[in-house]
C-alpha cells in the first residue's frame, strides 16, 4: 500500500511539473520605435502618432491586450501613455502598433532645446505589455538613436 500512495504522489508531481510549463510566463515582446508623425496641433498641445514595432521573441501567438509606455528623447520625457489596442503577434514574428501621443507645446519645445548636437537624438521606450487573459505584465525597455538629419534638410532647420 505504501508503495501505491509513492507512485501516486511521483505521478502527480510529475503531473504538475508538466502543467507548469504550460503555464510558463513568456517572454516579454522587444519594442522598437517605428516612426513618429505629427498629426495636428496648435498653440497649445501637439497630437502625434506614434508606431511601435512590437516583436514576439517566443514560440507561441501573443496576444497582447494593451501596453503602458513612456518614450524619452535625449534624456528628458517626449510621451507617456497607454492604449487598449488589441493585438496578437505571432510566434516569432512582429507587428506594428499605433498609438496616439499628445504633446505640449511648451514640452515640445523644451525637447527640440535638447535635441542631439551631432545630428542624432538618443530615445528610450519603456513599460509593459499586458498579455493573455490574466492580465500577464511584461516590461519591456528599448534605447535607441533618431537620425535628425532629414529633419534639418526640411526649410534648412538647425537643432545646434
Amino acid at each position: 500500500m505504501q508503495r501505491f500512495t509513492y507512485l501516486i504522489l511521483a505521478l502527480l508531481a510529475y503531473l504538475l511539473a508538466g502543467c507548469g510549463t504550460l503555464l510558463e510566463k513568456p517572454q516579454p515582446p522587444q519594442l522598437s520605435l517605428a516612426g513618429v508623425t505629427l498629426l495636428d496641433g496648435n498653440l497649445l498641445e501637439q497630437h502625434f502618432l506614434i508606431k511601435l514595432r512590437v516583436q514576439n521573441p517566443n514560440t507561441i501567438d501573443l496576444p497582447i491586450n494593451g501596453l503602458r509606455y513612456k518614450l524619452e528623447i535625449a534624456g528628458q520625457e517626449f510621451v507617456m501613455g497607454q492604449t487598449n489596442q488589441a493585438v496578437t503577434i505571432r510566434r516569432l514574428d512582429s507587428e506594428l502598433v499605433e498609438v496616439d501621443a499628445y504633446v505640449k507645446l511648451f514640452d515640445l519645445l523644451k525637447q527640440l532645446k535638447a535635441l542631439g548636437r551631432n545630428g542624432k537624438a538618443p530615445y528610450r521606450l519603456s513599460g509593459e505589455a499586458f498579455v493573455g487573459s490574466t492580465n500577464w505584465r511584461l516590461p519591456f525597455d528599448r534605447t535607441g538613436e533618431f537620425d535628425l538629419t532629414p529633419l534639418e534638410r526640411i526649410r534648412g532647420l538647425r537643432l545646434d
